[in-house]
């Protein structure tokens, strides 16, 4: 039981920490992108674009994953629901 839950909590943060690598991945690869497309230079203006345009990629994610959960969740209900009923026959 303990040994279970080391590797449970260890494949978190191993999970986490390549989150974290993917992220600053993708935070300098988008603020390239917008410094090539906007020549507005490194000052407020640009970072405010790019706190916008991060914003707006990750309400977009969150929201899309949400719903693939909330499908996700209703078929293994409905499953469930059908095992129930076979099981009682």
């Amino acid at each position: 039981m303990i040994k279970e839950r080391v590797i449970d909590k260890l494949t978190t943060l191993v999970s986490s920490a390549f989150g974290l690598v993917a992220a600053l991945a993708w935070n300098n690869a988008v603020k390239a992108l917008i410094d090539e497309w906007f020549t507005i230079g490194n000052g407020i203006v640009a970072m405010f674009i790019y706190a916008l345009t991060i914003t707006i990629i990750a309400i977009s994610v969150i929201v899309i994953l949400e719903k693939i959960s909330e499908e996700i969740k209703e078929f293994k209900i409905a499953q469930m629901k059908e095992a129930v009923i076979r099981w009682k026959k």
